[in-house]
């Protein structure tokens, strides 16, 4: 686990990878289509980034950050966008190493109100954000 670098394919189960995490609000500006974390390592800094589209990457920086721990094999790693874009939300991924090549852990997203109320600068009438979470199983 101290060297998890590489991309990893989502798992659908049964034997299909490549099974994309989908998400869409606000009009496309939070837009989702994953089927691979590709991850970087640096110490104990680690850097998700979610492919082929990860929007969130557009208004902040293209990647998740974090920390991973060789004692348990876990890892935690987030964007926060609070100031640039349209969007203010969390991207928070959390996962366990369950073999040197395979986790697991879940992607949590959140949007908690921008400054002036709305979601995602979202009127009414927009495809609005709701918070939302993704049960994850990747291998190498």
């Amino acid at each position: 686990m101290c060297q998890p670098s590489g991309i990893y394919t989502v798992d659908g189960g049964q034997g299909s990878t490549g099974t994309a995490i989908n998400y869409y609000c606000c009009l496309g500006l939070v837009l989702i289509n994953v089927n691979q974390f590709q991850f970087s390592t640096s110490g104990t800094t680690l850097q998700v980034t979610g492919l082929p589209t990860w929007s969130p990457g557009a208004f902040g920086q293209p990647y998740m950050t974090g920390n991973a721990t060789c004692a348990d094999a876990g890892f935690n790693v987030s964007e926060v966008i609070n100031s640039v874009g349209p969007c203010y939300g969390t991207y928070t991924l959390n996962g366990k190493f369950i073999s040197p090549k395979t986790w697991t852990g879940k992607l949590d997203i959140t949007f908690p109100p921008d400054p002036d109320g709305t979601l995602c600068g979202c009127s009414s009438s927009d495809v609005a954000c709701s918070d939302v979470s993704f049960p994850i199983t990747a291998v190498q």
